[in-house]
C-alpha cells in the first residue's frame, strides 16, 4: 500500500514536470476562478451594506407656516405618528433648524453673513418622517398627501426609491458580468483538465 502511494506521488510529479505549461494554465485559470467568485462575493457584501445605509436614510420632511403654534404642530405629529406606515416623526422646530442650518454652513462665511443681515429666523418648523418599510413608500406618501391642516406649509416627499433603483440595477449588471467572467473561467477549467 505504501508502495502505490509513493508510485502515486512519483507519477504524478512526473506528470506536472512533463507537462508545465498545461499545470500553470489550470492553475492560473483556478486562481482566476476563485478570485472572481470571492470578488462577486464581496461586490454583493458591500451592495448590500450600501442598499441598506441609504434605506435607513428614507425620510419624508412635511414643512409647517412659520407662524404656527407649536401645540398644532405636535397635534399634527402625533396625528402621522398613529399612521401604521411611519416608524417615528421627529419635531424640529424653528430655532432647531437654525442651528442645523448654521452648523452646516460654518464654512461658508458669505451665508452665515446673509443670515445675520437677516436679523430674524427665516426657516420653518418641520416634521421629518420615517417610513416603516423604506420599500413600500406609496401608501405612506398617499395618506401624508390627503392629510389636511393648515399648518402645513409644503410637503417633500422626494423619491428615495430612483437612488435604490440605480444603486440596484449597477449591483446587478455587476454581478451578471461577475457570473460570466466565473462562467467562463470554470468553462475554460473544464476543458483544459
Amino acid at each position: 500500500m505504501f508502495l502505490s502511494f509513493i508510485r502515486i506521488i512519483k507519477f504524478s510529479l512526473q506528470d506536472i514536470v512533463r507537462n508545465v505549461w498545461l499545470t500553470i494554465v489550470t492553475l492560473t485559470i483556478l486562481v482566476l476562478t476563485l478570485f472572481s467568485i470571492n470578488t462577486l462575493l464581496t461586490v454583493q457584501v458591500i451592495s448590500d451594506s450600501a442598499i441598506n445605509a441609504i434605506k435607513e436614510k428614507v425620510d419624508f420632511t412635511i414643512y409647517m407656516n412659520a407662524e404656527s403654534e407649536e401645540a398644532d404642530i405636535l397635534e399634527l405629529k402625533a396625528q402621522i405618528a398613529n399612521l401604521e406606515d411611519v416608524k417615528s416623526v421627529q419635531y424640529i422646530s424653528k430655532t432647531q433648524a437654525l442651528d442645523y442650518f448654521r452648523k452646516t454652513n460654518e464654512d461658508n462665511p458669505e451665508v452665515l453673513q446673509a443670515l445675520r443681515e437677516l436679523g430674524r429666523n427665516p426657516l420653518s418648523p418641520s416634521l421629518v418622517i420615517v417610513p416603516n418599510d423604506p420599500d413600500n413608500t406609496d401608501d405612506l406618501i398617499h395618506q401624508l398627501n390627503i392629510i389636511e391642516s393648515s399648518v402645513i406649509e409644503s410637503r417633500n416627499f422626494t423619491d428615495n426609491r430612483t437612488v435604490l433603483d440605480k444603486i440596484n440595477s449597477i449591483t446587478d449588471k455587476v454581478k451578471e458580468v461577475g457570473l460570466f467572467i466565473s462562467a467562463v473561467f470554470i468553462f475554460t477549467t473544464l476543458v483544459v483538465m
